[in-house]
């Protein structure tokens, strides 16, 4: 009984494991002024984005009108994201 328990629970989590990273594949992926920046359209993308891609330095920030969209603007050497964001958000 507690073998097939196990089997179930590990069939389980490879379906889940599965769909995943289907979802996480699509990963939109600009680059911008020498900025990378990678947009997540689902929860499966923006928690792969923001465990996965982002880095303490990096800027995250959400679209407006852009159902669950995250955004990822990576630092670059001598590049300060913020900067860029603002010159953005004037243009």
């Amino acid at each position: 009984k507690t073998e097939t328990l196990r089997e179930l629970k590990q069939e389980f989590e490879l379906k889940n494991q599965r769909k995943k990273v289907k979802h996480i594949q699509n990963i939109e992926k600009r680059e911008i002024d020498g900025f990378e920046i990678y947009i997540g359209k689902n929860h499966f993308q923006n928690d792969f984005l923001l465990s996965k891609i982002a880095s303490p330095n990096d800027m995250w920030v959400h679209l407006k009108d852009y159902p669950s969209a995250h955004v990822i603007i990576k630092s670059k050497e001598n590049k300060d994201s913020y900067s860029y964001l603002y010159h953005l958000q004037k243009a």
